[in-house]
Order: structure tokens, then sequence, then C-alpha cells
């Protein structure tokens, strides 16, 4: 998780009013993007069951628009691998979701704070057309994608819909999880959607609409 500054949200969006976040784990990054844009309508989105939970928790009545899908290229259902925690760290206790569940398999099944399972589980799916179809969104000013490693399953079901400025986690992927890209790829990716590369941010590029 990472959220971006507001400082770097208006530099390009001066008051961005529809807010998606993509994998939004337990709302953290959520609750701080109404803080700064107190005005804007934001819908957070999460295929982990149990962290949904924890999210719907959290988020509370804080006028936050919570889902719980996978953000993909097909509506339905997907496979989901769990991971959890297999030590106490980032306030999280084993046993518990750690962030890095995903659609794709990982390359290992264990490292030295968390797990995955064998066998995956199945959670909702759904487009970005589709999703926003189904709440009549007709314009996004800010997206933040962190969907460990299946970043180009997004991007494919994106439609006429452009958003002004993308948040993405792009660092994590073939490095860590099955039939994912390199973070080259990704920016290809971008570009053939016309988005424009602002910056690399450790992890995490950001990136502007040029269409």
């Amino acid at each position: 998780m990472a959220v971006l500054r507001r400082e770097a949200i208006v530099e390009h969006v001066p008051n961005p009013k529809i807010i998606l976040e993509f994998g939004a784990y337990d709302g953290t990054d959520s609750v701080e993007y109404k803080k700064a844009f107190k005005n804007a309508f934001i819908y957070s989105i999460e295929p982990d069951p149990y962290m949904f939970k924890r999210l719907q928790r959290n988020i509370g009545k804080k006028e936050i628009f919570i889902f719980h899908y996978a953000v993909t290229n097909k509506v339905g259902t997907v496979d989901f691998y769990e991971s959890k925690f297999t030590v106490s760290t980032a306030g999280m206790h084993p046993g518990e979701p750690s962030f890095a569940g995903s659609l794709g398999g990982p390359l290992k099944k264990s490292s030295p704070v968390q797990t995955f399972a064998e066998i995956p589980i199945k959670v909702p799916a759904i487009t970005i057309k589709d999703f926003c179809h189904q709440q009549s969104i007709t314009q996004i000013d800010f997206m933040h994608i962190d969907v460990e490693g299946s970043l180009k399953e997004v991007l494919q079901g994106f439609d006429v819909i452009r958003p002004k400025l993308i948040f993405a986690e792009t660092g994590i992927g073939s490095s860590h999880y099955l039939n994912s890209n390199t973070q080259e790829e990704y920016h290809q990716m971008f570009y053939d959607l016309s988005y424009s590369k602002e910056k690399d941010m450790e992890e995490n590029t950001l990136y502007l609409y040029k269409g």
C-alpha cells in the first residue's frame, strides 16, 4: 500500500471529483484520499473477502463507497490466491491476510513473513468498463491501482473512459507472480492507452492521460 500525496494529485487534477481505488486492502488509503478531497466521490474496491470485512469496519460512515470485487478483464468470478502472515508485522498477526493476495499465482509459495494458499478461492470479478456502467460513472479524475501483479488484466478492462491520472503499482509483477509483467512492459501498456509516464515512485508509477 502507498498513498499518493495530495500535492502530487492536484498538480495534475486540481479538483478531483471521482476517485477509484482498486486493491483497497483495509481502506487506509481511501480514507486519506477522502480527507484530502472532502467533496470527492471515493470508490474503494477489494477482492479479498477477509480484508473486505476489515474494509467495511474501517470505512464505517466516512462517505466512501465500498465494493467486493476483483477488477480484471472479465465479469463473473476469478481465482484469488490468499496470502497470510506467518509472523507479527505491520500491525497484523500470524494467520491474518498479508498485502500480497492476488489473482496470479505466486512464484514462491512462502517467504520469511508470509505464505500463499495452494488452492485459490473464487471471488466476484468485474471490468472497469462494467463497473463504471453499473455505478453510472462517466468520468474518472484519479485512479489508484494496487493489484499485486494483475495490472495488465485491469488495463484490458478499459473502455472509452480514461482516468485523467493513474497511480499504479508497477514494480511488483513478473518478479513475484506467475504470468505477470515487468515494469517496462507496464509502461508500454499505458503508452498504448495514450498515457505518459510522469514519475516512477519506488514500486509505483504516476501516469497522465494525454488523449
